[in-house]
C-alpha cells in the first residue's frame, strides 16, 4: 500500500493530483491610518473640554463646602459677646473693674467659661484676675452687685441655648496699676466655648459703653 503525502505545492490540476487545493486569501499589511485632526480646532475643542471640567470640579466643590459650612453651623457655637457697661471702683484697697457683658449664642449649644480681663495702656499690659463675686458688695461709688449677676456663673453650668443670650458682670482686680490709670485703659475680654475656642471682645469697640452702671435685661444689679 503506498500512501501519498498530501502536497503544499499548487498542482495544475485537482483532480489529477487527488488532493485538495486550500486557497489562503492573504492581505498586505501595512501601517494603520488614523484619523486624527490637528491645528486650532483640535487645540479649541480641547480647552473647551478643560474649562468645562474644571467649571464641573468648582461646582461640585461648592457644593459640598456649602454643606460643610451649614454642618459647622449646626455642630458648632458661635459666640458674640457685647460689652454694655463698666464701672471702676476700689475693693478693699484693690483697683477694680466691674463690666457688664452680654453674649449671644447664633451656633450649637455651649456653655461658657475661662475668662479673662486684660488693659492695655501706652504699650504695657496688665493682667486682671478675674473674682468670683460675693453675695453682695457695694463699691464707694454705691455701686451695688450680686453674685446672681455673675457671668461666670451664668454660663459656665448651664449652656447657653442656640439663638439665646447671657449677661452677667464680671469682677476683674488689678493690683499692679493704679486705679486713675486703670480708667484709661483699652480691655480685652477673653472667653472660651465648649470646644475650647476662644472668643475676644475689646473695648474700643463699644465706644458707647459708658461708666455709669446701669439695669439690663437678664440683669438684677442696679445703682
Amino acid at each position: 500500500v503506498r500512501t501519498t503525502p498530501l502536497s503544499l505545492s499548487s498542482p495544475t490540476s485537482s483532480s489529477a493530483s487527488g488532493c485538495a487545493r486550500i486557497r489562503v486569501p492573504v492581505r498586505s499589511l501595512g501601517w494603520a491610518k488614523l484619523n486624527c485632526r490637528t491645528g486650532p480646532l483640535q487645540n479649541t475643542e480641547i480647552t473647551a473640554g478643560l474649562i468645562c471640567f474644571f467649571l464641573a470640579a468648582a461646582h461640585v466643590w461648592t457644593l459640598e463646602h456649602r454643606k460643610y459650612i451649614s454642618e459647622v453651623e449646626r455642630n458648632y457655637p458661635k459666640l458674640q459677646g457685647e460689652i454694655k457697661q463698666y464701672v471702676f471702683g476700689d475693693v478693699a484697697g484693690h483697683p477694680s473693674m466691674f463690666v457688664v457683658v452680654r453674649i449671644r449664642n447664633l451656633g450649637a449649644d455651649s456653655i461658657v467659661e475661662d475668662y479673662s480681663v486684660t488693659a492695655l495702656l501706652d504699650h504695657r499690659t496688665f493682667s486682671g484676675m478675674v473674682m468670683k463675686l460675693p453675695r453682695y458688695i457695694n463699691l464707694d461709688t454705691r455701686q451695688l452687685f450680686t453674685s446672681a449677676d455673675s457671668l461666670y456663673n451664668k454660663t459656665g453650668e448651664v449652656p447657653i441655648q442656640r439663638g439665646s443670650q447671657k449677661t452677667g458682670v464680671l469682677w476683674a482686680r488689678f493690683d499692679s496699676v493704679k486705679q486713675s490709670d486703670l480708667e484709661r485703659c483699652t480691655f480685652l475680654i477673653r472667653y472660651s466655648d465648649i470646644n475650647g475656642k476662644v472668643y475676644t471682645v475689646n473695648s474700643k469697640d463699644f465706644p458707647y459703653a459708658g461708666h455709669e452702671f446701669k439695669t439690663f435685661p437678664g440683669l438684677t444689679s442696679a445703682n
